[in-house]
């Protein structure tokens, strides 16, 4: 059984996915510096400089991107608008049908 969600939500959910794949890369480049380089690394103020700028741009970038996810693209907003759009063109039509209609009635 497969959900349908608002495209809002899938930008949103796919995301939570990037981002948790973001974090597994972390955590093994983190296992791989203290396999490569020993213990010492955790001791280093350089070593957990970066991991904190790391943390710091992932989490802004996180919080960016989850507020443009909100927002409709700009095919969703073309999309109303030529809905918009043939909806006034259906009336404008209407409206000439009728303008025929009254005057063909008022003539005869």
């Amino acid at each position: 059984m497969h959900i349908k969600y608002s495209e809002k939500t899938e930008r949103r959910l796919q995301m939570i996915v990037k981002a948790m794949i973001n974090l597994a890369v972390a955590g093994l480049g983190i296992w791989l510096a203290w396999k490569e380089l020993g213990q010492f690394i955790f001791y280093e103020p350089v070593f957990w400089l970066i991991i904190a700028l790391w943390g710091y741009l992932s989490i802004s970038l996180f919080w960016v991107k989850w507020d443009e996810a909100a927002k409709k693209t700009t095919d969703e907003k073309i999309d109303d608008l030529i809905e918009k759009l043939d909806i006034f063109i259906a009336e404008i039509k209407l409206d000439r049908e009728k303008e025929r209609k009254g005057v063909s009635n008022n003539g005869e």
